[in-house]
């Protein structure tokens, strides 16, 4: 697949996750499953259409699986953070009849945790373990260096399948077997 083939499927399976994020925010603060009221509805429209403007001006999918790392993680709470304006601003101070106010705080942090899941999911599934197939062509990395920018280039390196780190080379003594 291309990348605007796979930009695509991220922005649908992002969207199923925000609407899923509604009705289990709706089902934790009610104490049932409301899945076809007309608040609920409302609800995650008004949802959509606040997230989708947000995490395309954001960047969110620029990079797609293989760079869901820490950085991306970050990244997507930050997003999710800018998200959750507007539900406040939206359900939490103006409100709306039939709508809890605490929607806009429960639905955000459920949807940022459906997003971080699924992300680490498809990266492991993707990544760690399509990829894994190949490891007779992976190129062994030995790092000069075990300061910082050593340390730097060994998590970068950790992103990449082709390569396999096996240590480093350093001549101070007092951070042997440290790394």
């Amino acid at each position: 697949l291309g990348r605007s083939e796979k930009r695509a499927i991220l922005i649908v399976a992002d969207a199923q996750l925000c609407v899923a994020a509604v009705l289990v925010a709706f089902s934790l603060r009610l104490g049932r499953w409301e899945i076809f009221d007309r608040e609920v509805g409302l609800a995650a429209v008004i949802a959509l259409s606040s997230w989708l403007p947000i995490f395309l001006m954001r960047g969110t999918y620029s990079s797609i699986l293989r760079f869901s790392g820490g950085r991306t993680m970050v990244g997507l709470g930050y997003s999710v953070l800018l998200y959750s304006i507007p539900l406040i601003v939206i359900f939490g101070i103006i409100g709306m009849t039939g709508i809890p106010r605490t929607l806009a705080f429960i639905q955000p942090l459920l949807f940022l945790l459906f997003l971080a899941t699924a992300r680490i999911i498809a990266r492991y599934a993707v990544v760690d373990l399509l990829k894994r197939r190949d490891i007779q062509q992976q190129s062994v990395v030995l790092i000069y260096g075990a300061g910082e920018a050593g340390q730097q280039l060994a998590m970068a390196l950790r992103g990449d399948p082709g390569m396999r780190l096996v240590g480093f080379i350093d001549d101070d003594r007092k951070i042997e077997g440290e790394i």
